[in-house]
């Protein structure tokens, strides 16, 4: 009974140290997405960006994965500051969301600053270990 007891005890202790990991882990990915965006680092891109999806990283643009990155070394993007508070994570399985209000974005777009400020939500998925970006909705603030 006793060996029974504990070893439940163990494995409801394991499973909540589980599931802390993927929160931990999905914040490291939103901030090394951020990183990646600003110091145009494709190798992190490639791994935090889900192939086949679409992307609206910024008003008026849908790419795909390697349209982001195109994007980033011909000029026509250009990310100087991108400033993220995380205010909501939920998870659903293997799926995630990410929430930020007043998510902050400095960006030359063909040689042209543009600074945003606006509510972002990412849709993300548990693939191979690692989270990727599935989806990026925004909407400008009212303020």
């Amino acid at each position: 009974m006793r060996c029974l007891l504990l070893s439940l005890v163990i494995c409801i202790k394991f499973d909540v140290f589980a599931q802390d990991r993927p929160l931990q882990t999905l914040d490291v990915a939103s901030s090394a997405l951020n990183s990646a965006l600003v110091k145009r680092d494709s190798n992190v891109l490639r791994k935090l960006l889900f192939d086949g999806a679409k992307y609206s990283l910024l008003d008026g643009f849908v790419q795909s994965k390697e349209q982001v990155i195109m994007d980033l070394y011909n000029g026509t993007l250009t990310y100087r500051d991108i400033d993220r508070p995380m205010d909501y994570t939920g998870f659903q399985g293997d799926t995630a969301y990410n929430w930020s209000k007043d998510f902050r974005i400095d960006v030359l777009h063909d040689g042209k600053r543009i600074a945003l400020e606006m509510n972002i939500l990412d849709l993300w998925i548990w693939k191979g270990e690692r989270w990727q970006l599935l989806s990026r909705q925004r909407e400008k603030n009212k303020n």
